[in-house]
């Protein structure tokens, strides 16, 4: 992944409406970045991931070498 300005942003969509997080600045402008994402549906005591819909997501970053 190209990331020009070398910065990231959580995006979140919820009810019709949209969030936005802070910016994290990843040090490198101009960086081709690998990026590795795990995925985790959450639940709350009996109730189901499926049934509360709420998704985490962890990403990491590392610019590749040549």
């Amino acid at each position: 992944m190209l990331l020009n300005s070398g910065k990231v942003v959580a995006v979140s969509g919820y009810s019709g409406g949209t969030s936005y997080g802070a910016v994290f600045d990843l040090g490198r402008r101009d960086t081709i970045w690998n990026v590795a994402i795990h995925r985790k549906a959450l639940g709350h005591d009996e109730f189901t991931p499926d049934i509360v819909s709420f998704t985490l997501l962890k990403l990491r970053f590392w610019f590749a070498t040549a």
